[in-house]
């Protein structure tokens, strides 16, 4: 039964909702303003009534004002509210993120595929101290006893799922990182035997249920999932909770997420039936037919399965016997079956309700409808002798008592009006707070509908929202541009809630360049970005470290930094090539001093003044333009970052003073601080600042599709390093190879060759010099590495230096801690900027010698990615601009990855640009093995060069 509601007596009020205190302070307003002309402030006079009747409306727009802002953002009478327009987004959405560790991607495989079991990560390269590759992960697979069973009638549906497991990491890896073809692990079926004693109360079909359970739990390794009740009452966080991966079935704790065994023992198995409830003793367990081995290591992708068929003579139905009293017992093993069955079932549950589906989290996000825009107006509440309501006065009343009446309503209007409008802010709480952009205005206002007859006292109410001609919204008086500006802030807040902004720098930048006509477009070019951020905050936020971005209305090519960096400064969708394509002739890289224009220039300055003039400030003003006309006038020689930025400029541009002698005004354009070109000739002035106007508004457009990135990922190039040879060189504190070992034909073969290297590094008599120059040779008499350019080095220093490195890089702990303390003291003291050049950490690098010749450095491939732009574009040759980008860079990547940010001239875009396409291309269409490693050694060389470092 409802509990009846009740009235408090003595409850404290606020002020806005306390009518005696709006009384006295509106009578302290009026005397303090009146009291020398009006002194008679008694319930019957018609201004205290009056203000009685409004401050009983002001505790109306209180107790409106009071309701909890869930009730404030509900819109419709069905109670729910639009959790999406206003950001709301579900734990979920927030605080998951996608996965970043090796513990979250297995949770994601796990829940992602019913064919998995299990699986387990691990880095194909294990990490070393030397540089290499990095970030490649090699997947192996436990089947799901369904999958198992399912593979031996149909053993070709393992290749059809690792095609498909493959794909799904590749489209779900993190930058920086990548995988090798997963690998299915092999069943190893192996022998069981035990006797068991029961008690003989015990239920023997029962106990061998649970015994074959616990069995297959330690062999097939099954995780569990909890629900978000059973989280909670736990007592662990929210945002504890949902951190890690989007799971469908559940959440998956990373305790469930134990290690593979790769060796049984009796001796566990023992543990496991004796730990049994029911079970008194367990003896002659063994794990092989002779009854000898106390553990049995599995061979290399492959796990321990033990046969539970029922219907098999040699399964553990027949090895594994139950005993009451010294009796063997006869067992039932359909029903041992259905009980083992029961048991997988109630321990391993998937729970079907989706925590991260939109509908879901919204049906939970609901309030009261409460109407808080209705407004009754206040002449309702006037006493009868006042007229105001209709049939309050007659006809017969003389015409000055009625255009008191309608005096009296004007009169009050003005005071209704900003109550009708309180009420209306409050009611398009949703719209202020909209991650859209709409509905343009950030005040809201109602018309109270009030009548006298057929005379209409309040302007029209259905009037245009939005903005007139002149920029304002005629219901409210708003300004577009203060719109802008508010709405702006708006989404600030909104942003803030997920620890993301977005800056002004790289949109005050535009319009400073004039890319932007005006304050008024930059506002607005910015409130889009927050909007569209705003719009994808969840996608964003959850995979802000992701390789390739994913949203459910867009995916591409490109990773979420790419997406990220693009919203925040500003650019545009990338065009098939960056490359200016439509501009005017004879435009070079480097600057000109030739003018080449079809017009005369002009001998001095002097003769220039006299002439021609600026633009005016009003004559400035060039709002953007859709669709501009191709510019069709020769600049004549000029370079590639004049022609981007200087033909932007409105000062760039000079019009004549006076006609010429046959009518015609000229265009001067100032390509260079002191070189003038004409490049139009027309009828009047305004013709020629229309044609400035289209000009400019060409080039803004040119500029825009000139703006754009590449991303390139190391790591999906690493496919030129298959087939090839093993070795590695030394560099020293300045960068410089020193000793280069000899070349091996297999990875192991190299690590024995480094072992080799660091014991002989050691030993003096091991440094012999001969015809080649420096070497050094181990025990034997190989030659195990040589000195690359001994002319200017000191014997002493050399031998000193790699003594002290190879102890550093294999010594015992002790040792190699304190010379490693010593290495990073010795670049703290002296730093990366040494007069000498860049001082650095000595290191091994590992190399690979390609099937044509050619050498790699393997640690191009140590989490490293280059991001390109060209530096023609107006913005990006500011900077500011590129400082901001950089810094933007280097906060949103991880702390492990490394990318440098490179701002090319054309010829060297030009040439990155069509090698780095060839190799996309075959990477995408899965070119032969020989084409793409040799446009990805292209590509290598050209991003080697770009950091100055030499091959090899």
């Amino acid at each position: 039964m409802q509990k009846a509601g009740s009235i408090k007596k003595d409850k404290q009020l606020s002020s806005s909702q306390d009518f005696n205190v709006l009384m006295e302070r509106g009578l302290a307003y009026v005397q303090g303003y009146s009291g020398d002309i009006w002194t008679d402030y008694n319930a019957h006079d018609p201004g205290v009534t009056i203000l009685e009747q409004f401050c009983y409306g002001l505790t109306e727009l209180g107790y409106k004002a009071a309701f909890p802002i869930e009730d404030l953002l509900v819109e419709e009478a069905d109670g729910r509210i639009n959790w999406r327009k206003n950001s709301f987004y579900s734990p979920a959405l927030v605080f998951s993120s996608h996965p970043f560790t090796v513990s979250d991607f297995r949770k994601l495989l796990i829940d992602s595929f019913p064919e998995i079991q299990n699986c387990w990560l691990e880095l194909v390269h294990a990490p070393a101290k030397e540089s290499g590759v990095n970030g490649v992960y090699q997947v192996e697979v436990l089947p799901a006893l369904a999958f198992q069973k399912e593979l031996k009638g149909k053993p070709d549906l393992s290749k059809v799922f690792l095609g498909r497991l493959h794909r799904f990491l590749k489209e779900n890896r993190n930058l920086g990182e990548d995988f090798d073809p997963p690998k299915l692990l092999a069943p190893h079926f192996i022998f069981m035997q035990a006797n068991v004693e029961i008690s003989d109360e015990e239920d023997p079909d029962q106990i061998l249920a649970e015994i074959l359970f616990a069995l297959e739990v330690h062999l097939y390794h099954p995780v569990a999932y909890t629900n978000l009740e059973e989280l909670q009452k736990t007592g662990i966080r929210l945002e504890d909770i949902f951190v890690g991966p989007r799971l469908a079935g559940g959440f998956i704790q990373d305790k469930e997420l134990k290690e593979r065994s790769k060796t049984l023992y009796t001796e566990k198995f023992i543990l496991l039936i004796s730990k049994i409830p029911g079970v008194k003793k367990c003896w002659d367990v063994a794990i092989d037919r002779e009854g000898r081995a106390k553990s049995l290591a599995l061979g290399e992708h492959a796990y321990a399965a033990i046969n539970t068929d029922p219907k098999d003579p040699q399964s553990i139905f027949s090895t594994l016997k139950i005993y009451v009293n010294g009796n063997l017992q006869r067992l039932d093993k359909a029903r041992v079956a259905d009980l083992l069955l029961d048991y997988w079932s109630r321990h391993y549950r998937v729970y079907q309700e989706d925590l991260f589906r939109d509908d879901v989290w919204s049906g939970e996000f609901n309030g009261r409808y409460r109407n808080p825009g209705a407004y009754t107006s206040i002449r309702e509440h006037f006493p009868g002798i006042y007229g105001l309501k209709p049939g309050e006065i007659s006809s017969h009343e003389p015409e000055e008592r009625h255009a008191k009446v309608k005096q009296l309503k004007g009169y009050l209007l003005l005071m209704e009006k900003q109550l009708a409008n309180f009420l209306a802010q409050l009611a398009h709480l949703p719209d202020f707070f909209d991650q859209d952009i709409g509905y343009q205005g950030t005040y809201f206002s109602q018309n109270p509908d009030l009548k006298a007859g057929d005379v209409n006292l309040e302007i029209p109410s259905k009037l245009v929202s939005g903005f007139n001609g002149a920029g304002i919204n005629p219901q409210t008086g708003e300004s577009r541009i203060s719109w802008l500006k508010r709405k702006n802030r708006v989404l600030d807040h909104l942003l803030a809630r997920f620890g993301e902004s977005i800056q002004d720098l790289p949109f005050q930048l535009s319009l400073k360049l004039n890319l932007l006509g005006n304050e008024e477009e930059m506002y607005a070019a910015l409130l889009l970005q927050k909007s569209r951020f705003l719009r994808q905050v969840g996608e964003l936020n959850y995979g802000k470290h992701r390789a390739q971005f994913q949203s459910p209305d867009q995916q591409g090519d490109f990773s979420t930094l790419e997406k990220i960096l693009r919203l925040v400064t500003g650019i545009g969708d990338q065009p098939e090539s960056l490359l200016p394509r439509f501009l005017p002739k004879n435009v070079t890289e480097k600057e000109s001093a030739s003018t080449g224009g079809f017009l005369k220039s002009q001998s001095s300055y002097l003769d220039l003044l006299e002439k021609f003039r600026q633009l005016s400030k009003q004559e400035r003003n060039f709002p953007q333009i859709p669709n501009p006309t191709k510019s069709a006038y020769s600049f004549g020689k000029v370079g590639i970052k004049n022609l981007f930025s200087r033909t932007l400029e409105a000062d760039s541009y000079w019009i004549s003073r006076e006609p010429s002698r046959v009518g015609t005004v000229e265009v001067l354009f100032q390509k260079s601080e002191s070189n003038w070109v004409g490049i139009w000739e027309g009828n009047s002035e305004s013709d020629a600042i229309q044609a400035i106007a289209n000009n400019i508004q060409y080039f803004r457009a040119l500029n825009a599709t000139a703006e754009g990135m590449y991303l390139v990922d190391h790591i999906l190039m690493r496919s030129m390093l298959d087939g090839g040879d093993y070795g590695f060189v030394v560099l020293d504190e300045w960068g410089r190879p020193t000793f280069k070992s000899e070349w091996k034909s297999a990875e192991s073969e190299r690590r024995a060759l480094l072992a080799k290297f660091y014991q002989a590094a050691t030993e003096q008599e091991a440094f012999r010099m001969s015809g080649d120059g420096l070497g050094l040779y181990g025990k034997e008499g190989e030659l195990l590495a040589t000195y690359l350019d001994y002319s200017d080095s000191d014997y002493t220093a050399v031998i000193e230096s790699m003594g002290s490195l190879s102890k550093m890089m294999s010594g015992d702990d002790e040792v190699s801690g304190l010379l490693s303390l010593h290495e990073i003291e010795g670049l703290r003291y002296r730093g990366t900027l040494h007069q000498e050049g860049v001082f650095r950490q000595r290191s091994v690098v590992f190399l690979r010698k390609l099937e044509n010749g050619k050498e790699v450095r393997e640690d191009f491939f140590d989490l490293k990615a280059s991001l390109v732009l060209p530096d023609w574009p107006s913005r990006f040759q500011e900077s500011h601009f590129r400082y901001f980008l950089t810094n933007e860079v280097r906060d949103r990547v991880p702390a492990h990855m490394e990318v440098q940010v490179y701002w090319l001239s054309l010829i060297e875009f030009g040439s990155f640009e069509s090698c780095y396409k060839t190799w996309w291309e075959h990477f995408k269409s899965q070119a032969p093995r020989k084409q793409l490693a040799e446009s990805a050694y292209s590509l290598y060389e050209k991003l080697l060069n770009l950091k100055g470092v030499e091959n090899g």
